[in-house]
């Protein structure tokens, strides 16, 4: 251990020890202090803007699409009314007069659909999370007029969308943190054999949850429904985690010494594993940094912290409530004494000495394993859900789901093409807008195309038509709907392109994928296209994403081999704890494939595009929790007895309980979270969930003791 680092855990020892009061008064301030700040709260913390990748085509479409023609897909609302109905002067005039609605206007089609739409464009300035907060004031508002005439009515949109996730993820989150806290309570009381020593796991992870969301108000760091979830599970996993380490730890020291050296031996030690757990993990969040989306950073951001507290709160609370509740961590004494009757380090001890005695069989059948459950992540696809973010019979979703099937063909999710050039009624610029609508129109994915040529008129029959518009708008002052000029001397048009089956996303997928070929082939200085719309924004971030996933994958790697070999003072030993992290990680996506895209659990066209990459990057962090605190255990027995076999098997028997523990634990925490109503939650739980299992059975058990004798 570096010697600065073990003086710095032997004098925080000391001081907790000496002042052990005023290190009491001090903590309790804050933290009561943290609880007061959050109560006078009278508005949620600030959301991440959703923008998408910002060197993509789409983030610029959609820029020029609201700077200039007053459109911007994320703050448009859709009203839908049932079949027959519409709406009266009274509902447009109150919806109309809300100082956040900038227009109320009927969405235009040229079919005959059952049910009627009107557009509700929100204020273009109004930050993202006020437009979500906008949907419970615009709905009651509809209801008051809608009930007392029987009328069904549903509003959706995008901001319609998070919002009913955001209702059904705050459920979700107070019964992820409740059965979490609860099903730890149970393990960690089976662990210890003691009522008290279990609870003060417990305690730490509310307040790391506590401090968290402080900090989140304090530094103005945006969340989402998705992050305050991840939030919730990955503090009270890890938190509850580093306090198993260290009360184990504690408590093992305490049969040896009294409770000052045993303090002082367990910040050591454990308190060195943890310092490099979470600079761990620390190193395989940076990596999300390196794609520019703004919501992956705020993601970043989020999960840091929760690491940061972590970390301060088991090497400072935990080690001051050791201390002062020393003489009741067995308490009571009954139940520890029955509990710990169970507990036999020989059981571990035997399983491993039997598995390596025979290494290559039990390394063949773990390793297996383990490819046969990484052969469906070859079939990995990707895609981004529209309407599906929302829980399934949500208003939003329900009213999008009525429309898609109606005669609407994809107006609620156009794709949207920005055709910029120093005239875009010249012929040149014209021949190229007609060339593409017409290409588009003969899709069969496409139900209709709005464009200056979208009619059967010729390339000349428009150049005379807009000429003479032209000489209008000279006279008047009033110009195309269309065309407007830029501030750099250029001008800009919108082509919009409405999907024929907007529930089939793939449809809009061929959309793009044409649109873009056609980029590559006809952009240019004097005819530049862009392409936005929400899908188009999604599909930006998923190329963003994975444009860097080769170094992601370098820069995690490489990042903790260094950590690692810093702690182990090895180099062999960090490659195979990474090669080892790998498998489950890898496996665990073949387990995603065959549960949301080959029907185990439910069917979609992929996984989420942003589930991979951050489910690569949390659970390489927390499965090395994990191998440290073997490959520490396993480096003690080898100082003290210099053989080989005889160090894993006293290191497995020493660790292969805390780790069952901690695997239990984070069982507990993350499971609930695969019956979240957010997908990307779902997906993530499901993902960590199958890693711990895989991490802590076939990989620690089996794969990690067999291979370090081969």
């Amino acid at each position: 251990m570096a010697p600065s680092l073990e003086s710095f855990l032997r004098g925080l020892s000391s001081f907790i020890s000496r002042y052990r009061v005023a290190c009491a008064v001090f903590l309790l301030v804050l933290w009561c202090s943290t609880g007061f700040y959050l109560s006078i709260q009278k508005t949620p913390p600030p959301r991440m803007e959703g923008d998408g990748a910002t060197p993509s085509s789409a983030y610029r479409a959609n820029r020029l699409a609201e700077t200039y023609f007053n459109f911007n897909h994320e703050r448009v609302l859709a009203l839908i009314f049932e079949p027959g109905k519409a709406p009266d002067a009274a509902l447009l005039d109150a919806l109309r007069n809300h100082p956040d609605v900038y227009k109320v206007e009927p969405l235009p089609s040229e079919e005959t659909p059952q049910h009627l739409i009107y557009g509700i464009q929100l204020r273009l300035d109004l930050p993202i999370f006020e437009a979500e907060t906008l949907v419970p004031v615009l709905r009651q508002t509809i209801r008051d007029w809608a009930e007392p005439q029987g009328i069904r009515t549903w509003l959706t949109g995008q901001q319609a969308f998070f919002y009913d996730m955001a209702v059904a993820s705050q459920k979700d989150t107070a019964k992820t943190e409740i059965w979490g806290l609860l099903f730890a309570f149970v393990v960690l009381v089976f662990c210890f054999g003691s009522l008290l020593s279990a609870a003060l796991p417990l305690v730490l992870g509310m307040t790391t949850l506590l401090g968290t969301q402080a900090l989140i108000y304090l530094l103005g760091v945006g969340n989402t429904e998705t992050t305050v979830i991840l939030n919730s599970m990955l503090g009270l996993g890890l938190t509850i985690d580093y306090a198993l380490f260290m009360v184990s730890r504690y408590r093992e020291e305490r049969t040896q010494h009294a409770p000052e050296v045993a303090l002082r031996h367990t910040l050591v030690s454990t308190g060195r594993t943890l310092i490099y757990s979470a600079l761990i993990m620390a190193v395989s969040l940076l990596a999300l940094m390196l794609p520019e989306v703004e919501a992956l950073r705020g993601t970043l951001k989020n999960l840091l912290l929760v690491v940061a507290l972590a970390l301060f709160n088991a090497l400072t609370l935990l080690p001051l409530l050791l201390i002062t509740c020393d003489r009741f961590l067995g308490w009571p004494n009954s139940l520890n004494t029955r509990i710990m009757r169970w507990h036999n380090p020989g059981r571990w001890g035997a399983l491993s000495r039997h598995v390596t005695a025979k290494p290559w069989r039990y390394f063949l059948l773990a390793l297996g394993t383990l490819l046969l459950l990484i052969y469906p992540a070859t079939h990995i696809k990707l895609w981004q859900p529209l309407h599906q973010v929302a829980p399934p019979g949500a208003e939003s979703a329900e009213g999008f789901e009525r429309v898609a099937r109606d005669t609407w063909k994809g107006q609620l999710a156009p794709v949207i093409i920005t055709q910029e050039a120093p005239s875009v009624l010249s012929e040149a610029a014209l021949t190229r807008n007609a060339d593409l609508t017409r290409a588009l129109q003969a899709m069969p994915s496409v139900g209709k195309v709005y464009s200056l040529t979208s009619g059967q008129q010729s390339v000349a029959d428009y150049q005379s038509l807009y000429a003479q518009l032209e000489l209008v708008r000279q006279l008047t002052g009033n110009g195309l709907p269309l065309v407007k000029d830029t501030d750099h001397q250029t001008q800009v048009t919108l082509i919009s392109v409405f999907p024929r089956n907007p529930l089939h996303i793939h449809d809009t997928y061929a959309i793009i994928d044409f649109v873009e070929d056609y980029q590559q082939q006809f952009s240019g200085p004097e005819n530049t296209l862009e392409m936005g719309g929400i899908i188009a924004r999604a599909k930006s971030l998923n190329t963003e994403l994975y444009r860097y996933a080769g170094w992601v994958l370098v820069l995690v790697s490489v990042g903790i081999l260094i950590t690692l070999s810093f702690y182990l003072k090895s180099v062999v030993l960090p490659i195979k704890a990474a090669i080892m992290n790998f498998l489950p990680i890898f496996a665990a996506y073949g387990i995603l494939v065959m549960a949301y895209m080959w029907g185990g659990i439910s069917e979609h066209p992929g996984l989420i595009t942003i589930v991979p990459v951050v489910l690569f990057c949390i659970v390489f962090g927390l499965s090395m929790d994990y191998e440290v605190l073997i490959l520490s255990r396993i480096h003690e027995a080898w100082h003290e007895t210099g053989d080989v076999r005889e160090a894993v098997v006293k290191g497995m028997s020493r660790s292969g309980g805390i780790i069952t523990g901690a695997a239990l634990i984070l069982l507990g925490v993350f499971s609930p979270g695969i019956f979240s109503s957010s997908p990307v939650v779902r997906e993530i739980a499901l993902g960590i969930t199958a890693t711990i299992f895989l991490d802590a059975t076939l990989v620690r058990l089996f794969l990690v003791p067999s291979f370090m004798m081969l």
